[in-house]
């Protein structure tokens, strides 16, 4: 059981397409859990890593079609340290409903880094980690929650 009082960290990751960069080594050392948003690619090193370094909770994305990714399905729903948060990969598909009881709406897709505000909820797209598009670099995201107050950084890889 988590304190209330403790401080915990969520790697937020998105987009890798099977590849792993070295870097998220160091920058998810701390994190308490790890939330992979899709398109994860068809081999296992991306997860093996992650896995190594946190728990990981993952939804399939569009991309994901291989053997290590059909089990895993395209909406997640978690509470962490009394924070709900709802996970999906492609933000038009994000349920509403799901979105407004969420304190945090994970999404990714798009391959550039959003952090948005609607209500009580915080939306976060961390960004590729392996394929920035339209001038953005490579990222990825750390999550910190103390009680009811979540305070997001995008890191560039």
């Amino acid at each position: 059981m988590e304190k209330m009082n403790k401080e915990t960290i969520i790697g937020v990751i998105s987009d890798t397409h099977g590849n792993y960069n070295r870097k998220i080594n160091d920058i998810f050392k701390d994190v308490d859990y790890i939330f992979h948003a899709g398109d994860i690619g068809n081999n296992d090193t991306v997860m093996t890593n992650l896995e190594s370094i946190a728990p990981v909770y993952a939804v399939r994305g569009n991309c994901d079609m291989g053997y290590n990714t059909s089990h895993l399905k395209n909406e997640l729903n978690v509470e962490i340290a009394n924070n709900a948060i709802y996970m999906t990969h492609i933000p038009h598909c994000i349920d509403k409903q799901k979105a407004k009881d969420a304190n945090l709406v994970i999404f990714g897709h798009n391959h550039y880094p959003e952090i948005t505000e609607l209500g009580n909820t915080k939306y976060l797209n961390p960004g590729s980690a392996s394929q920035g598009r339209n001038g953005y670099p490579c990222s990825i995201a750390l999550a910190r929650i103390k009680q009811n107050n979540i305070e997001i950084e995008i890191v560039k890889l």
